[in-house]
């Protein structure tokens, strides 16, 4: 049986003036009538709402059964039902965005070598992690990942790695050294990722990559998983300029969401992901600042 997963939409209210007198009495500010004062009476109008769809953070477009608004109380079309591999489409709801002062961005993105967010938490064997990234570099560095030693082949480590022939590879396990190389990677293009050590299978772009090497192995790192970079031993790796992230997630053994970051920024315009789990706001770790993508509206 798959696991059931919800897509979301986030409604957005366009507020229109609370009281406004009726057409005829609009055209002066000022009614003289023969019979004295004139009376005039309040007149309301529904409020005219924005809809955008997302599913796992990604907005949908280009679905013409979709509506984009609707009125308070009135009644919408849904999109056709999104689909991810492993999982069964469980229906939408309609969730917060992010907590006034925050403002929700398509993505953040490296501005140079030195950014990463420390997400505060370990590697587990046994949990999922799933994140949608763009990194439209040719550099040999990991924009994710947590090593116990100084190296990706040190100990126990787990890691996502660009190569600078173009090629991508997940690289770790329990004291041992696993590498799934994916070659032709489209490095302009957006793609996502999904990993669970005890399965023995990485998903990349939906498509399933058996680990056959791969010892289903129970561990824990030692160190905090980094973002934009790996964590060796707790130091960060190289870093690159120009890798975007759109969202990044963690579930335990049960399924349960322990994470979910998405780009954000606040009141004062510093950029970093906030979690919709702990209501934590993470920023940069490292030096200069995370550059943001477009708002979402």
């Amino acid at each position: 049986m798959g696991v059931f997963f919800f897509a979301t939409l986030f409604i957005f209210p366009i507020f229109a003036d609370n009281i406004t007198t009726s057409p005829a009495d609009c055209n002066n500010t000022v009614l003289s009538t023969a019979d004295g004062p004139a009376t005039l009476t309040a007149q309301y109008r529904p409020n005219t709402i924005d809809i955008a769809w997302y599913s796992d953070n990604v907005k949908i477009t280009g679905d013409a059964t979709a509506a984009t608004t609707c009125t308070y109380n009135g009644t919408f079309t849904l999109p056709t039902p999104p689909t991810k591999l492993g999982y069964v489409f469980d229906g939408w709801k309609a969730v917060p965005d992010v907590p006034n002062g925050y403002t929700k961005l398509e993505y953040i993105q490296s501005s140079g070598t030195s950014q990463y967010i420390n997400t505060g938490r370990h590697f587990f064997a046994n949990h999922l992690y799933e994140f949608s990234y763009k990194a439209a570099i040719t550099t040999n560095v990991a924009i994710a990942g947590t090593s116990n030693g100084s190296s990706a082949s040190n100990g126990a480590a787990w890691d996502f790695i660009i190569n600078n022939a173009g090629m991508y590879y997940w690289n770790g396990q329990a004291n041992s050294s696993t590498r799934l190389t994916l070659s032709n990677v489209d490095i302009n293009s957006w793609h996502t990722y999904r990993f669970k050590g005890t399965e023995q299978i990485l998903f990349f772009d939906e498509v399933s990559r058996w680990l056959s090497s791969y010892t289903n192995a129970q561990w824990e790192s030692n160190n905090n998983i980094f973002l934009f970079k790996s964590n060796r031993g707790g130091t960060p790796s190289s870093g690159a300029a120009g890798v975007q992230f759109s969202y990044y997630k963690e579930y335990d053994e049960n399924g349960v969401l322990l994470m979910n970051l998405i780009p954000a920024k606040n009141s004062s315009n510093v950029v970093g992901m906030y979690d919709t789990v702990s209501g934590t706001f993470f920023t940069n770790s490292g030096s200069g600042n995370f550059t943001a993508g477009p708002e979402l509206n």
